[in-house]
């Protein structure tokens, strides 16, 4: 499919050697202040969006009108009415938008999801995510770092109610949620000095953990048994492409997608309130 890539900073280069080495995607034009939909190459027909949250939803917008298909970063955008919007405009003219929520595209998130039901009532969940550095203008921790783990809740568990928040700090976030009786506290920081990318599930029979750094990604004891697995964790924008690719020939695929990222802007709008 004939791409162009809209944003040329740290992430937009780095999409761009992914999308390079993709059979599905070429690439036709790459923007970055000098972008006008005006410049957009007449046979495009999708677009990458690597720039940072404010600028999502316009840009987005302006690339549905066109009737050209959108992947874009995560989060969407700023709210769930404007991510109804894009949703609507997408529909309108016969395009699908696709938000890049990698975590739920990591082997080993997946992995987690296929064992969940050896789990017997599952009490708590707690997944930290930190590292210093990436701050953007307007964007807090959560919708910097935290959302990839409330994609994951929301892929694991379904609903979320947010129970708690401490989110004075934008740099700095906890929120405690509920979702089926199931207590789930996620932390999210840029100010820390530890870089750490973990999940632990608890449940009466055993536990989950999913460690994105280690070597061991995910370790699982259920029923006193012990199993340990090591994915990739490194490439998994190819798992991205490639789920983009899918939806795009796929309504199924494409609505269990939009119900998804509907949900997680719902619960961003609640922690952001």
């Amino acid at each position: 499919m004939k791409s162009i890539i809209i944003g040329n900073g740290h992430w937009g280069n780095i999409l761009k050697k992914y999308i390079e080495q993709d059979c599905n995607f070429s690439i036709l034009e790459i923007f970055g202040r000098d972008f006008s939909p005006l410049k957009i190459p007449k046979t495009t027909q999708a677009a990458f969006i690597a720039t940072p949250l404010q600028s999502h939803f316009k840009l987005a917008l302006e690339c549905l009108k066109l009737g050209i298909h959108v992947f874009v970063e995560k989060p969407t955008c700023k709210s769930s009415k404007e991510f109804d919007i894009l949703q609507s405009v997408a529909e309108e003219n016969g395009v699908r938008i696709y938000t890049d929520y990698i975590y739920l595209t990591s082997p080993s998130i997946i992995k987690i999801r296929e064992n969940l039901s050896s789990l017997n009532n599952i009490t708590s969940v707690k997944a930290t995510i930190k590292q210093y550095g990436k701050f953007y203008d307007g964007e807090s921790a959560l919708e910097v770092l935290g959302v990839h783990f409330l994609s994951v809740f929301v892929f694991l568990f379904g609903s979320l109610e947010l129970i708690e928040k401490n989110n004075l700090n934008p740099h700095d976030n906890d929120f405690l949620f509920n979702s089926k009786g199931i207590t789930i506290k996620l932390e999210s920081s840029l100010i820390s000095k530890i870089k750490e990318r973990t999940m632990n599930i608890t449940a009466e029979n055993g536990t989950i953990a999913f460690d994105m750094l280690s070597a061991d990604t995910v370790k699982m004891t259920i029923n006193n048994k012990d199993m340990t697995f090591s994915f990739d964790e490194k490439n998994n924008l190819v798992n991205s492409l490639r789920k983009f690719y899918d939806i795009l020939h796929n309504k199924n695929k494409y609505m269990e997608h939009i119900r998804l990222s509907s949900n997680v802007m719902k619960i961003l709008d609640e922690c952001n309130s």
